[in-house]
Formats: structure tokens, C-alpha cells, sequence
């Protein structure tokens, strides 16, 4: 019984591992998306903020650039929003970072 536990134990603690490397590295399921930099911060919550950032096309291999509101918690990365203008952003709520 103590060989199975032990088994089981690693087997499981390595799954956890690979899930913590592929959530630490923000990998989304979708498309992967590079940063580039941080364009906005939200005044009350310092984790919801609009980046700058790239994915590249399969086709021609260049670098598309997007904008998009994303929600940080942990190591772990929620999109809210993809593409946003940001001429169009409250000034009022969002701090312009560079």
C-alpha cells in the first residue's frame, strides 16, 4: 500500500508542476500572446490593466500587434477584453503607465 501512495504522490505532484510552469508563463489556449509592455493601469484595481502585445501570423510570420484588457492574479492571467482602443478609454479610471 505504501508503494501505490508513493506512486500515486508523484504522479500527481508532477501534473501539479507541469500545470504551475504552464500558468506561471501566462499561456493562453486560444493564441499565444507575447508582451510587449503595460500602455494603462486601472486606478482602483493595480491588477486590471491594458498591454501591448503580439501574436504572430502562421502565414506571412510577421508580428500583429493588439491591445488588450487583461485581469493578473497570481500566476494566473484572465482576458477580459481583446483589441481595445484606447483613444476611446476613460481618463478618469485608467493611468497611462509609459
Amino acid at each position: 500500500m505504501t508503494i501505490i501512495c508513493a506512486i500515486l504522490n508523484f504522479t500527481f505532484m508532477l501534473g501539479v508542476l507541469i500545470n504551475f510552469y504552464i500558468y506561471s508563463n501566462k499561456i493562453d489556449p486560444q493564441t499565444q500572446f507575447f508582451d510587449i509592455s503595460t500602455i494603462y493601469r486601472h486606478k482602483s484595481q493595480k491588477n486590471d490593466k491594458i498591454i501591448s502585445q503580439y501574436y504572430v501570423n502562421w502565414k506571412t510570420n510577421k508580428h500583429i500587434p493588439t491591445n488588450n484588457r487583461v485581469y493578473d492574479f497570481g500566476p494566473f492571467r484572465y482576458f477580459i477584453e481583446y483589441d481595445i482602443d484606447t483613444l476611446k478609454l476613460d481618463t478618469k479610471e485608467w493611468v497611462k503607465e509609459r
